[in-house]
């Protein structure tokens, strides 16, 4: 086979390392279309879904483009859902769930109660907040025994569950509500 052969051959995107790569992109470019605009919220300023709060003085919000979001994003958060998921739509929405509440003990939290809801009673984990290894093991027999679906579904119910109880629920619960829907299955 020569040079010629190669260059003439098409590229398919079958690697699955490349399918998944442009499944994140395309979802990086619909949680832009989601947090667009330039908004004062809890977390002070923020666009694209990035505030003031979580980066501070290095990062100039307001001025921020969308291909600095997307490197934001790229950095900073995507790695999660995929070490906890695998290359998966509940991935997906795990990391839209961190970008909206934040990689914190209630995010966390929120999981391990969706877990637990499709678990059997002798399989249920402590809800800690920590990602152990009882918690990664659950991942695996609920991805195994109910598909993404199922479990997305949980973590829509959980996410709602936990923005109802916030103190700014009155000011911010209608859009909290409505982010909540996000599932990569329909909505990507």
């Amino acid at each position: 086979m020569g040079v010629l052969d190669i260059l003439e051959k098409p590229l398919v995107p079958n690697d699955e390392k490349m399918i998944w790569e442009n499944r994140k992109e395309d979802f990086l470019t619909n949680l832009l279309a989601r947090e667009s605009g330039w908004v004062i919220d809890s977390g002070g300023g923020t666009r694209y879904g990035i505030s003031e709060r979580a980066h501070g003085k290095d990062t100039i919000i307001w001025d921020l483009g969308p291909e600095d979001a997307k490197n934001i994003y790229r950095k900073e958060y995507l790695h999660r859902g995929e070490k906890f998921f695998g290359q998966t739509p509940e991935a997906l929405k795990f990391m839209d769930m961190e970008v909206n509440i934040g990689y914190k003990s209630d995010l966390k939290k929120i999981i391990q109660t969706s877990l637990n809801s499709l678990l059997p009673e002798n399989q249920k984990i402590e809800i800690d907040g920590k990602f152990g290894d009882s918690t990664k093991k659950a991942i695996k027999i609920v991805q195994e025994n109910f598909g993404s679906q199922m479990l997305i579904n949980e973590m829509i119910k959980n996410q709602k569950q936990y923005y109802r109880g916030l103190e700014d629920y009155s000011k911010y619960g209608r859009g909290w509500e409505k982010r909540a829907e996000y599932n990569p299955i329909k909505d990507d």
